[in-house]
């Protein structure tokens, strides 16, 4: 029938291949052969390819961990490793940061991999005192974030005054606080803040700023790898009791050491115990 051979049928390459058009269950399987930055680049083509792709994952609950300005750390289990996600939320040039466009990729990354927003990390090297302005603005004003999300901040000794404009213009209630290197600079800093923190874990500190220490108001705190005087532990106890970190003040913990805890009792006064060794 084909005397010179079977005829070669010549395909076009220049012609796009219909990804999108793949049956459901067969998109899927070349889904499961992607990471998930691969997975969040295709759903942002289109409204289809969101689409798309959010019916071909496989659900699995995770939380998200904002790196305020650009990348985002997903995990599924405790001890798994989270997978690392860079956003692209710049769409003007030259690049400027805008948290509107940020948060919008984080609401795309929830509907995408079935996440919630938990946490947001701060770091003075990262970002402008404007961008955190304009980031901590939009954090307040969206109340579909967690009631109670977990804040945390680095290099806290790089720049007291970004650690002062995010306790003055915070105004959502944590659940966790954790302060990386709380030194004193080249002057102590105080502020006044009208949000609660349940936990506070201050760490890895050789010379406590025992002004911003004691404007801060929490429930239990917890001092890790931090060198702290006898002296200026008598003067937190001291101001403890006098009520200076608020009426929900429970417990303080050095280590491994629970130096004082304030009992609440029925029909009386509260009762404050300090732990002596």
């Amino acid at each position: 029938m084909y005397p010179y051979g079977v005829p070669i049928k010549k395909i076009d390459v220049s012609k796009p291949f219909k990804l999108l058009h793949l049956p459901t269950l067969v998109f899927q399987q070349v889904a499961d052969c992607w990471d998930l930055q691969e997975k969040y680049t295709l759903s942002q083509v289109s409204k289809k390819s969101k689409i798309v792709l959010s019916l071909a994952n496989k659900k699995r609950r995770s939380k998200i961990d904002f790196h305020i300005p650009s990348t985002v750390y997903i995990t599924y289990r405790h001890r798994e490793d989270a997978f690392r996600l860079e956003l692209d939320y710049y769409s003007e040039i030259p690049k400027v940061y805008s948290p509107e466009k940020a948060f919008e990729c984080i609401s795309n990354i929830e509907f995408l991999f079935d996440s919630h927003l938990e946490s947001f990390h701060f770091d003075a090297k990262t970002i402008t005192w404007q961008e955190l302005y304009s980031t901590l603005k939009w954090i307040n004003s969206n109340w579909d974030l967690p009631f109670n999300p977990d804040m945390s901040i680095l290099s806290y000794k790089d720049d007291g005054m970004f650690f002062k404009i995010l306790m003055e213009n915070l105004e959502k209630n944590v659940d966790h606080f954790t302060i990386s290197g709380m030194e004193y600079g080249s002057e102590s800093i105080k502020f006044s803040h009208n949000f609660e923190i349940d936990w506070l874990k201050v760490s890895d500190t050789t010379s406590l700023d025992m002004n911003a220490f004691m404007s801060l108001k929490f429930s239990r705190a917890y001092l890790h790898n931090v060198d702290i005087a006898s002296e200026e532990m008598n003067e937190i106890l001291k101001s403890w009791k006098m009520g200076r970190f608020g009426d929900k003040m429970e417990s303080i913990t050095n280590g491994g050491q629970l130096l004082g805890t304030m009992e609440k009792r029925k029909n009386c006064k509260d009762s404050f115990h300090l732990n002596q060794s």
